[in-house]
């Protein structure tokens, strides 16, 4: 079997990095970066979503994550499915009609100040 990342520093053979260390070098890219630290599970979440988001079967995503089952990556990630259960939402909630979507309409709110008026003038 050979490793996709071999830890150099470590002695005796080719060995994978430890969970420490990958967990410290995300650490250290994220502050350079400037960005919220992260760890290596909330990376595993973005890659599954942005599979689903794409249009990629559930199965494949199943079996890349490891989920011993569909039903655990379906009641974890299915919100992110594209499909018939948002069939028509846009048009649902602005009022659109005859099966195709329009574009989301911009709300406007008017706020007024109030004025009292003195009752008996």
């Amino acid at each position: 079997m050979d490793l996709l990342f071999v830890d150099p520093a470590e002695r005796g053979g080719p060995w994978p990095y430890s969970q420490r260390k990958v967990q410290g070098e995300l650490k250290r890219v994220c502050k350079a970066a400037r960005l919220k630290t992260r760890n290596p599970h909330d990376l595993r979440h973005t890659y599954a979503t942005i599979l689903l988001m794409a249009g990629v079967s559930p199965a494949y995503v199943q079996k890349q994550l490891g989920h011993s089952s569909i039903a655990i990556t379906v009641d974890v990630y299915g919100h992110w499915i594209p499909g018939e259960g948002r069939a028509g939402l846009e048009d649902a909630l602005t009022g659109g009609g005859k099966g195709v979507p329009s574009p989301v309409r911009k709300m406007h709110i008017f706020a007024y100040e109030s004025k009292r008026v003195p009752v008996g003038d």
